[in-house]
């Protein structure tokens, strides 16, 4: 009887397991590719319609040109809002400009604003050219 409990426990430890393991391979990762010819940073904000810029420990960089990756929560980014905002900024303005003078002057290279649908349509990538 004792060695039926262990058994069983087991075996529902090991289902519980599985189905984790089945969420993790049904995960969805979003990704920005930088086509251009320069390094840029980039940010993403869930403030929707408010298209102020975030904060700049938000901002992540550099993505040189013709690379490509994979941020934040995949498709879990969505939770808060059903439009995203992407910010792209020129690595050099980054590195040496002040952030106040970034977020005063507006000083973004391009403002994408996309839906999960949209996201999608775009093969899970957001591409800056």
């Amino acid at each position: 009887m004792k060695n039926l409990k262990f058994f069983a426990a087991g075996l529902l430890i090991i289902m519980l397991f599985s189905a984790s393991d089945c969420h993790n391979k049904d995960y969805e990762y979003l990704y920005i590719k930088n086509s251009s010819d320069k390094a840029i940073y980039y940010s993403i904000s869930d403030y929707y319609p408010d298209t102020t810029i975030v904060k700049q420990y938000s901002t992540q960089g550099p993505l040189h040109p013709d690379e490509t990756t994979y941020f934040g929560a995949g498709y879990e980014e969505f939770e808060m809002n059903n439009t995203l905002i992407f910010f792209i900024f020129d690595a050099d303005r980054i590195e040496q400009v002040p952030w106040d003078t970034i977020v005063s002057n507006y000083l973004i290279l391009k403002r994408f604003e996309v839906t999960k649908e949209d996201v999608r349509n775009m093969n899970d990538t957001i591409t800056y050219f």
